[in-house]
């Protein structure tokens, strides 16, 4: 009867660790969420399309290109590649604000 009690004992301490580490998960959880709930969420204001050709010549002004768009606050939404070469789908996005 002894071990049996000394088998509960430790189901229920392991049953306890558990517990506690899926509560510590969920309060970080919780609190990440709620971090985001108050993070200001963006629009896209502007689009902007830069196709870059595969040519070695002319990708130092493509280069360029890119990177002005970028410091303009530009940020890159994807690539598409083309036969050619690859477009650039550039976005620039402004906070919007959240009225309670």
């Amino acid at each position: 009867m002894i071990s049996q009690n000394t088998n509960l004992s430790k189901d229920g301490k392991k049953e306890s660790k558990k517990i506690y580490k899926l509560k510590t998960v969920i309060k970080t959880q919780k609190t990440e969420i709620e971090q985001l709930k108050k993070e200001q969420k963006r629009k896209m204001i502007k689009i902007k399309f830069i196709g870059i050709p595969f040519d070695p010549v002319k990708i130092e002004s493509f280069e360029t290109k890119i990177n002005s768009a970028l410091a303009d606050g530009f940020e890159v939404v994807r690539d598409h590649p083309t036969a050619q070469g690859i477009v650039m789908e550039l976005g620039k996005y402004q906070q919007v604000v959240q009225h309670a």
